[in-house]
């Protein structure tokens, strides 16, 4: 007579078993999804920003560097006879030249990029500066969502009295998606970088190329 007693004492043993084994899933992952993956996201982001940003950096650094271009090769200046700037035209040849090679360079990083994992120590989940190498490894990959793409912007800034501030400005922009094994983002960077600053003397030319 003792074992049905005994089966009802194991069957509400497995139950209350059960019962909290679903309720620490179900209170883990929302916490999980609350409070630790957007810090989780938000700290990948950052890495994979930076390291974009560095590889536009380096890129452009290097395309210059190893053309030998000039700043002054990227435009052209027609004066007048008292050396008044009469009209500017931007080499749009070269300077697209450098944005396709920009955005080959920048694409065939993120490639290089997207072969890494990022592992995200959770004490800094938890933003606590002296643990922050301490606790579990949280795992994030960053997965390239198609090339980079440059291209550039011209323009006349107001620079004081007399003066014209010519500048052109390459716009590189990159998707990435941050994945982690329970949850992804997509994030695209945009980053603008200056190609030529130059200061003229007088007022914006009559006759500008573009």
């Amino acid at each position: 007579m003792k074992y049905p007693r005994r089966q009802k004492k194991i069957k509400l043993f497995i139950f209350l078993l059960f019962t909290i084994i679903v309720a620490g899933v179900s209170v883990f992952t929302y916490v999980y999804n609350k409070y630790l993956m957007p810090s989780v996201l938000t700290i990948a982001e950052t890495k994979a920003t930076s390291d974009i940003n560095r590889a536009i950096s380096d890129s452009l650094n290097s395309i210059i560097n190893e053309s030998g271009v000039k700043s002054e090769d990227f435009y052209s200046v027609t004066t007048d006879e008292t050396g008044k700037i009469q009209a500017l035209a931007v080499n749009s040849i070269l300077v697209n030249k450098v944005c396709s090679q920009l955005a080959e360079d920048v694409s065939a990083s993120l490639s290089e990029l997207s072969e890494e994992t990022i592992e995200i120590s959770l004490g800094i989940v938890f933003g606590n500066a002296g643990f922050s190498n301490t606790g579990p490894k949280i795992p994030a990959k960053i997965v390239v969502m198609g090339s980079a793409e440059a291209d550039y912007d011209s323009a006349f800034i107001a620079a004081g009295i007399n003066q014209t501030n010519f500048q052109i400005t390459i716009n590189v922009t990159a998707s990435v998606k941050i994945v982690n094994p329970l949850t992804e983002k997509d994030v695209t960077i945009h980053r603008t970088a200056l190609l030529v600053n130059t200061l003229f003397q007088g007022s914006v030319p009559s006759f500008y190329v573009n």
